[in-house]
């Protein structure tokens, strides 16, 4: 017995979707066909889960707009499994698509949204899990969805605004190594056949460039293959999970992004924990969500630090004081906030507050790397004019 997904319209063009077990995929077929006028996808689950290794990725635009979209119809009272065969239509990306056809069969089956949502772990995290799970034990999912949604649209926000801060840098560093790669490779060897043609003696410089352009002249397609090598063995190396702590390393100590990151990750962290904590999910569990959502192996060891020293007694804003990621400010909002039985908030503040930080320290970045980086690069190009141009400068000291 085999379980098939399909998608169906009725004769009033109503859309169904969800899932049924037979022999085969003709008597699937066959019932289905009794059932609704038009039988528009028919597969078996296996198919449908592999589908969205095949068909790229779910984004975090993705995600915020299934968010944003879901609750509100949620809250506008459409029942669920009549809001995901909704959203199924409405979905462009393929991947997603999948997976809110896998949701809505589920869920017809009987399922709650969380259990369904655990089979896609590539898609919902435990965090966003456990969201939908307290949700649905108070009563109040539409709301949660809705938290999340608002919770993931300052994340997304905030992670587009670092990355467009290094937008700029990578672009201008690629068309400089581009541009130096085509000048060695080919008008290199045009030069260096002119100066032999004037019988002019190189100096040294000119006749190191000279050789680098021969060597990339005649090793280009090698050099490409190796380019490309080195390129496949870094995304290798960086999926290793000491890759991903070499990197992550790099991020927390580097002396010109390290406050720009520990501020990123400390907002981050403080506004995952609010959202956990004020949707009534426990403290200690709480951490331990907030720690695999960060996105940083080295915080999340701190986070793990903090909930141990918890367990043991005291409270949260002392086991932060050891916490290197967060400052005596932040900590000291926290210590407030649990005085006051306004934790939450008071983390919520603490996010708020690095978040300001983080856009006050993406522009003095920015604003330091940029420069450097015009410098650098004026500065390998110039001398490689330079170099070329050596024996025209000591073919016109002899006129």
């Amino acid at each position: 017995m085999q379980e098939f997904h399909y998608v169906a319209q009725d004769d009033d063009g109503r859309r169904y979707n969800g899932s049924l077990k037979a022999e085969t995929r003709d008597l699937a077929l066959k019932t289905l066909s009794e059932r609704f006028t038009i039988v528009t996808r028919l597969e078996t689950r296996t198919q449908s889960s592999s589908l969205g290794f095949l068909t790229g990725r779910v984004g975090g635009e993705d995600l915020l707009n299934f968010c944003e979209t879901l609750s509100t119809m949620l809250e506008g009272g459409v029942t669920l499994k009549r809001s995901l065969d909704t959203l199924l239509g409405d979905t462009e990306n393929q991947a997603l698509r999948n997976v809110i056809m896998d949701l809505s069969a589920r869920v017809g089956s009987g399922d709650s949204l969380s259990k369904a949502m655990a089979e896609h772990p590539q898609v919902f995290d435990r965090f966003f899990i456990f969201m939908v799970k307290a949700g649905e034990a108070s009563g109040e999912l539409p709301e949660m969805i809705r938290r999340v949604a608002s919770y993931l649209e300052k994340m997304q926000g905030m992670a587009d605004k670092v990355k467009s801060a290094f937008v700029y840098p990578t672009v201008v560093l690629a068309f400089a190594g581009l541009l130096v790669l085509l000048i060695l490779t080919f008008g290199v060897p045009y030069l260096e056949g002119l100066y032999d043609g004037l019988g002019l003696e190189l100096p040294l410089p000119t006749l190191m460039v000279a050789g680098l352009g021969r060597f990339l002249s005649e090793y280009f397609l090698v050099v490409i293959l190796m380019g490309l090598c080195v390129v496949f063995l870094i995304r290798v190396f960086l999926r290793h999970p000491k890759g991903r702590y070499a990197v992550d390393l790099f991020k927390l100590e580097t002396p010109v992004v390290k406050g720009l990151f520990r501020q990123l990750y400390s907002a981050r962290f403080a506004r995952t924990l609010a959202l956990l904590y004020s949707s009534g999910i426990p403290l200690l569990e709480a951490l331990e969500l907030t720690g695999q959502s960060v996105g940083n192996v080295l915080v999340e060891k701190a986070v793990v630090s903090t909930q141990k020293e918890l367990q043991q007694g005291g409270n949260l804003s002392d086991s932060l004081r050891s916490n290197p990621y967060f400052s005596d400010a932040a900590v000291g909002l926290v210590s407030a906030g649990e005085d006051s039985g306004t934790l939450d908030v008071m983390l919520a503040k603490v996010a708020d507050f690095y978040d300001r930080k983080v856009n006050s320290k993406l522009t003095a970045v920015t604003s330091l790397v940029e420069p450097l980086i015009m410098i650098g690069v004026g500065i390998v190009i110039g001398g490689i004019i330079l170099s070329l141009g050596l024996p025209f400068l000591t073919l016109a000291s002899n006129f």
